[in-house]
């Protein structure tokens, strides 16, 4: 839900997961949920729906989705089956604003500790093997976006890789062959805007542990 900018843009996303061919326009957020149980329905598919970052949404817009989602799932009870993860920092619960939805949550309460900048190191390293070719990062600069992650990222992984994701496409809009430390003070520039050059340098110039 992270680039979902409202209950429509949501829906919309959804609905292109499964109906890559549905006209983009045309339709209000609810139409576009019904078109999707119509869609279920005729398939005979079940379906699991995963909102990463829902916390984040709901605080973000005034959104009446997952009330709407709830009452359209009433109306095909017992020929659509649908399976709804929300997912969150903060509980998702006390996001709802109607009180009588809040009684379909089924919470489970799990804390994980924030990921080390060399636990960060090790994953952002993997995926740069995976995505990257060979020697477009250094390995100092995958710690650095480590260390990064875990001072400004608050240890979150999905941060980190935002980062190396974000650094790459600069790297390649210029035309770059590899990676440097200013495509990542870019990077991080435009996801979080906090961080300056001289604290890019105070970091990059720490060798690693």
């Amino acid at each position: 839900t992270r680039f979902a900018s409202s209950d429509f843009t949501l829906a919309q996303m959804i609905a292109l997961s499964l109906m890559p061919n549905i006209p983009g326009r045309g339709y209000s957020s609810r139409e576009l949920l019904f078109t999707v149980f119509d869609y279920l329905e005729k398939s005979g598919k079940s379906f699991l729906l995963v909102l990463d970052d829902f916390d984040s949404f709901l605080s973000g817009v005034r959104s009446r989705f997952f009330t709407d989602l709830l009452k359209i799932s009433e109306e095909y009870e017992g020929r659509v089956k649908v399976i709804l993860i929300l997912i969150g920092i903060e509980d998702v619960s006390r996001k709802v604003k109607d009180s009588w939805a809040t009684s379909f949550f089924w919470r489970i309460g799990r804390s994980f500790k924030p990921y080390s900048a060399e636990e960060i190191s090790f994953i952002l390293k993997d995926r740069v093997e995976l995505s990257f070719n060979e020697n477009s990062v250094d390995d100092s600069l995958v710690y650095m976006m480590g260390r990064m992650t875990e001072r400004f990222g608050y240890g979150s992984a999905r941060y980190g890789i935002e980062l190396l994701l974000t650094s790459g496409l600069n790297a390649s809009y210029e035309g770059s062959s590899k990676v440097v430390p200013e495509h990542v003070r870019e990077a991080q520039y435009r996801i979080e805007s906090i961080i300056t050059p001289e604290d890019l340098k105070t970091v990059f110039s720490q060798d690693p542990e």
